[in-house]
């Protein structure tokens, strides 16, 4: 039943009517089409809305109003296109009203008005919103950003994507039309599109720093072609093109070099479910079909030659087993391998085990996929044979009493439990090269991931070192120890778990006159390789504190002279090292002990002395006249000469030498950069953004924008901004640097409470290592030590300190036939990603309009990016290098 009309209030016209829950009056011509001028009132007799409908065909304009009898909205309709024209405004009071049900609700509290131009056809050209005081803001409220001069006057803010935008776009919907434009902050073009017909992606750009970088082009039949760019050509260069047919079920990519030239290309097809080929220079490379049911033989895996020869098969023998095949050029089999894992390669499928990861191959990939797929299946084959021969080795009655009791299962490893540990422990120890080198390559993963350690890590080098002094007359096997142990003790965190890392010291130490040795042996790395585990096992014993103090007196070269200095710091006590550095640093004349002898000192004294620093302050710009002297250091360093020196000279001296720090930022790697950027920051922005900002302070952030640009959204540096409570924003911090005026201190917080992270002056440069680590996602030990604060502390107070001597470089070093990648090479190249559980590839598991609707506002969209493949940038963990002093923790 019809709703009954409420009662008319007096003043509305007799002839008015109840339609669309308002009173409407005015005129109609012939044939009933609305012409004139148009009242309506709300049931509480208010005007709600005038309209001004002419001869009701060419163009109608509209005012709506607030109870109180303002403006709420207003607007013009081209009648012969039915399309909105021209200005539309929306008007929000600041209280209620029944209007606020055509108000954008996407828009800031702060908003109070908005208006967007439509152009000719209807759709939203620009847009622009007010504060209550009239005054121009984003979208959420927020003070706009200057506009750019490479910025239309027609594009506007969006602050969901923080960036100026150019678009035509459909009230209510946000469909698409035309050209659409994205350009940041700083006015640099970083989006490009085009939509035609409305809402039918055409085009796609995407820039990076202004250069082109990925582009996508749709046919009228659905089809994609994607293409990614050289970084470094000009004019831009195609460097890889994917056609995408069939949604993503058929994909061909095709590489070129930068001038342009084709390359290979490599197709994936999706036939159907559990039916996969694959295609190199379109010719059919491999084909598997398997069925829904996973318990089922497949019914088809097969690899091809080029020629099309059968290379590899696959023949089923019942239970989810089978056999393998390769196959020489006759046809005939040339190797064969059993599997027991068909179930699991049916349900995902996992039959392309040989070949690469469709993901993994790029531009300068030079072999051919069947060249690659007998060379994966000989390495497979060899892997089976090899593991095969460790499963046979019996196990020792002393390496089970190494091993310990407790069940290894619940030991945790970076890929879950270490159940199969003990296994590859007895593989080290082995004879044979092949199966050492495998269980080594099956052991790494697991105990070191990115840098952390686990206490996987602890319980493998504990029971090889308990073996060291089993294998005297093995020299291959002692040699293999001995350099795993050395790259574990590398590692960035290895000190820190101290409890785990003390019983591992005590099962060291019967091998230390073994240590010493080999420390004066004529093996210049077993010398070196003896230095540096006698350091770590030795600390407090006297005759290693001897050896280690004659040497730094009378080692016959800088490098023996330096690494006793390092070894001595670590065994030594604080007083008797840093006496025994002093005494030394006296005589000294050669330029990289003299920095390495003042290092130490600086760690252990409450004041740098005036000697110390001119041995250090040479190398805090440019550590190269010493970097290659400092590489006899290793084992016990590795690192940068500048950054060591910038991390132990006092903030009054490194003040001198901003200028040349900012100047050579530029040309640092990203993850050089962080360090940089904490000595920058510690001094010249201790407390965040100065109040007053002086000449140097405003060419660092400049530079810093710069750095943002060119290594955007980098985890480490963005945690090295937030530490100093800088913004990592390359336009705010180009805005800051031109600021004139103190900032507008606003706060909400209670008088007297302090500023959330707020950093103490001198007391917030931090070493970048742990925090590289904890953005990583990686876990470590304890990442709470900044050696910025521990300088700060020395230089604030005269608080007696424990130093702590000894803490290694913390970088890794290449291992020799000890550190693999964590996968075997076959899934290394393949580009899978491997569980923690390492089998052959035979055996492991692919993982894989109405006129009320008219009036409404809407909400204006930026058009949605869609989904892009493109390759993931690795994130490289810094390696955690620590100062050769680092200064204990006070």
């Amino acid at each position: 039943m019809p709703k009954h009309p409420p009662a008319k209030p007096a003043h509305v016209p007799a002839d008015a009517f109840w339609e669309d829950e308002v009173w409407n009056s005015g005129p109609k011509d012939a044939t009933g089409r609305r012409v004139g001028t148009w009242t309506s009132w709300r049931a509480s007799g208010e005007v709600e809305c005038v309209e001004e409908w002419g001869d009701g065909t060419q163009r109608l304009e509209y005012r709506r109003f607030h109870p109180d009898g303002s403006e709420a909205q207003r607007g013009a309709k081209n009648l012969l296109k039915d399309a909105w024209t021209g200005l539309m405004r929306w008007r929000r009071l600041d209280g209620p009203s029944p209007e606020d049900k055509y108000w954008d609700p996407d828009l800031g509290e702060a908003v109070r008005v908005i208006e967007r131009e439509f152009d000719d056809d209807g759709y939203i050209a620009t847009e622009r919103t007010f504060d209550a005081q009239g005054r121009p803001v984003a979208r959420d409220g927020e003070a706009l950003p200057p506009r750019p001069a490479s910025v239309p006057a027609e594009a506007f803010y969006d602050p969901e994507v923080d960036a100026w935008v150019l678009q035509r776009s459909a009230m209510g919907t946000g469909e698409l039309r035309g050209e659409r434009r994205q350009w940041d902050r700083n006015g640099v073009l970083a989006e490009r599109s085009l939509h035609e017909p409305a809402g039918q992606p055409r085009e796609e750009d995407t820039y990076s720093s202004g250069a082109l970088s990925m582009t996508r082009r749709w046919a009228e039949n659905g089809d994609l072609v994607q293409s990614f760019y050289y970084d470094d050509t000009e004019p831009p260069a195609v460097r890889s093109a994917t056609l995408y047919r069939n949604g993503d079920n058929d994909r061909t990519e095709t590489f070129f070099d930068p001038a342009g030239k084709r390359l290979y290309s490599v197709r994936m097809e999706e036939v159907g479910p559990h039916h996969v080929r694959r295609y190199y220079e379109d010719r059919l490379v491999f084909e598997a079909q398997s069925g829904e049911d996973p318990e089922q033989p497949p019914r088809k895996v097969e690899y091809y030659e080029l020629s099309g020869a059968l290379l590899v098969s696959y023949a089923s023998s019942g239970g989810g087993k089978g056999v393998w095949t390769l196959h020489d050029s006759t046809g005939a089999a040339e190797l064969t391998m059993a599997t027991d894992g068909e179930h699991s390669l049916n349900e995902y499928d996992g039959w392309s085990c040989f070949l690469p990861g469709f993901a993994a191959y790029d531009e300068e990939q030079t072999q051919d996929d069947p060249s690659f797929v007998r060379e994966a299946f000989h390495q497979a084959h060899e892997e089976n044979v090899t593991a095969e021969a460790l499963e046979r080795l019996e196990v020792s009655p002393e390496l089970k009493a190494a091993l310990g009791p407790g069940s290894w299962a619940r030991v945790e490893t970076a890929f879950g439990a270490g159940k199969a540990l003990p296994l590859y422990v007895k593989g080290v120890l082995a004879d044979e090269p092949a199966i050492a080198e495998y269980s080594l390559g099956q052991i790494w993963p697991e105990i070191e991931h990115q840098g952390s350690v686990y206490p996987a890590t602890y319980r493998v080098a504990t029971a090889l070192a308990t073996m060291l002094p089993l294998q005297g007359s093995r020299p291959a096997v002692e040699r293999r120890v001995i350099e795993f142990l050395v790259q574990v003790l590398q590692l960035p965190y290895i000190t820190e778990t101290r409890k785990p890392y003390e019983a591992w010291m005590t099962a060291m130490r019967p091998s230390l006159a073994r240590f010493m040795a080999l420390a004066s042996g004529e093996d210049e790395e077993l010398a070196r390789e003896g230095e540096f585990l006698m350091a770590h096992a030795g600390r407090g014993q006297r005759e290693t504190i001897e050896f280690f103090a004659q040497r730094l007196r009378a080692g016959a070269t800088p490098g023996e002279r330096g690494r006793a200095a390092m070894g001595l710091g670590m065994t030594a006590s604080a007083e008797a090292s840093q006496a025994a550095f002093e005494a030394a640093f006296a005589v000294e004349s050669d330029p990289m002990v003299r920095f390495l002898l003042a290092v130490l000192l600086d760690s252990r004294a409450e004041e740098p002395a005036p000697a110390w620093i001119a041995a250090i302050e040479p190398y805090v710009i440019d550590g190269s006249p010493i970097d290659e002297a400092m590489v006899a250091l290793e084992p016990f360093f590795r690192g940068d000469a500048a950054e060591v020196a910038r991390d132990h000279l006092p903030d009054e001296v490194l003040a001198q030498h901003m200028g040349g720090l900012i100047a050579v930022m530029h040309e640092q790697d990203p993850l050089s950069q962080v360090t940089t950027l904490e000595t920058l920051f510690g001094v010249l922005f201790p407390d965040g953004e100065p109040e007053q900002l002086s000449p140097v302070q405003r060419r660092a952030l400049r530079a810093c924008a710069d750095v943002v640009d060119a290594f955007p959204n980098f985890v480490n540096h963005a945690e090295v901004f937030g530490d100093f409570d800088l913004p990592y924003d390359s336009f705010e911090l180009r805005q800051l640097a031109e600021r004139e005026e103190p900032p507008v201190r606003v706060s909400a917080k209670p008088a007297g409470a302090e500023k959330s992270g707020k950093k103490t002056a001198k007391a917030v440069k931090k070493s970048g290592a742990k925090k590289a680590a904890k953005k990583s996602g990686t876990k470590t030990a304890k990442t709470t030590k900044k050696s910025g604060a521990k300088k700060a502390a020395k230089r604030s107070g005269p608080t007696k300190k424990t130093a702590k001597a000894g803490k290694n470089s913390g970088t890794t070093k290449t291992a020799k036939a000890v550190k693999k990648s964590g996968a075997k090479k076959t899934a290394k190249k393949s580009g899978e990603k491997t569980s923690g559980t390492k089998k052959s590839v035979t055996t492991r598991t692919a993982k894989a309009s109405t006129k009320s609707g008219a009036k409404k506002s809407g909400t204006t969209t930026t058009a949605k990016k869609a989904a892009k493949k493109s390759p993931t940038k690795k994130a490289t963990k810094k390696s955690g290098s620590k100062s050769p002093g680092e200064k204990a923790k006070r």
